[in-house]
């Protein structure tokens, strides 16, 4: 067990660190938004600019990043950094939808535009969602020896890697179902060795179990 932790833990940071390009483009996008933040003024003619650009997103994420479809993610509170750099991959065909419709959304935008609509996202408040206390008491340690890693103790995001704490169980299953079956259409513009190789062996119940912690980050209000 030790020696699988160790290995998940360096592939991680090999994965993460071994391509200087992507780790560039975070660190541009961080320093971007900081200095952003750092001027109230135009932080929040920023955050404005966002919530004219959320318009285009309101159909599927909610006009406030609160999804009410199923299969779609929360957006709202979700960490600048890593959905700025998302946008940036579904404009410049890095990472696509199946549907379509997010390359196109997305391309519509100027990158100062996507910047401003991550921020927007990152302002707004992520609804609280139930979840089942034994389940998430089950999924914590699956969490915690693995998600945590990246996505930190408390499902935050570290750097350049998503928010996950509250989010939707429904898609946290489909999203870790495609990485662990490699769904050839959804899977093929997010091919991660590293989710794939933290998902695998895992059965349907355990992503269920690992689902319902995560929304329990968010402090969820428990289900009957």
């Amino acid at each position: 067990m030790r020696k699988m932790i160790s290995y998940l833990a360096f592939l991680a940071g090999f994965l993460v660190l071994g391509t200087a390009h992507a780790a560039d483009d975070i660190a541009t996008i961080k320093a971007e938004i900081e200095a952003i933040k750092s001027d109230p003024e135009r932080y929040q003619a920023v955050i404005e600019k966002g919530r004219e650009a959320a318009d285009f997103c309101q159909l599927c994420h909610g006009q406030d990043g609160n999804a009410d479809k199923p299969g779609v993610p929360n957006l709202a509170q979700q960490n600048p950094v890593y959905l700025t750099d998302q946008f940036n991959k579904f404009a410049n065909g890095e990472r696509e939808d199946f549907t379509g419709v997010m390359q196109s959304l997305v391309n519509t935008l100027e990158p100062e535009d996507r910047m401003a609509l991550a921020m927007y996202f990152a302002d707004t408040s992520l609804k609280t969602l139930p979840y089942d206390s034994l389940k998430a008491k089950a999924g914590k340690a699956h969490f915690q020896r693995v998600c945590s890693i990246c996505h930190g103790a408390d499902g935050l995001g570290k750097e350049g890697y998503a928010r996950i704490a509250g989010q939707r169980q429904d898609y946290v299953v489909d999203t870790l179902k495609m990485f662990r079956d490699k769904d050839i259409g959804k899977w093929r513009s997010r091919e991660s060795s590293m989710m794939t190789a933290y998902v695998t062996g895992m059965d349907d119940q355990t992503l269920e179990q690992l689902a319902h912690y995560i929304t329990s980050l968010g402090e969820g209000i428990i289900a009957d």
